[in-house]
């Protein structure tokens, strides 16, 4: 969105070398490109990770909850008293009175 509002299309690198005197200016201010690329490579693969990761365990919690909502209720013996938390305890339906 920045660079369709903002952007130019001619200050761009799309020349084959356009960007030859910028790295030659790194590089002469010490700035090793390599190094550079390689740790920029790696912290954006450790944080698209670390991201990865974070959404797999929040779809594995959203799953348990869904499959905990889907199981029948439990059906105890008359007189007996339903698991507590049960949906049966929480109804009151499955309570019975002697």
């Amino acid at each position: 969105m920045a660079y369709q509002d903002h952007g130019n299309p001619s200050h761009g690198s799309s020349r084959p070398g356009a960007g030859a005197p910028r790295l030659r200016r790194a590089r002469a201010a010490g700035v090793d490109y390599e190094d550079v690329t390689n740790t920029l490579e790696r912290e954006g693969v450790e944080k698209f990770a670390a991201s990865f990761d974070e959404l797999l365990q929040a779809l594995d919690a959203k799953r348990h909850s869904l499959s905990a909502a889907a199981r029948p209720a439990v059906v105890t013996r008359r007189g007996s008293a339903p698991a507590p938390g049960s949906s049966a305890d929480r109804s009151g339906n499955a309570r019975h009175r002697r």
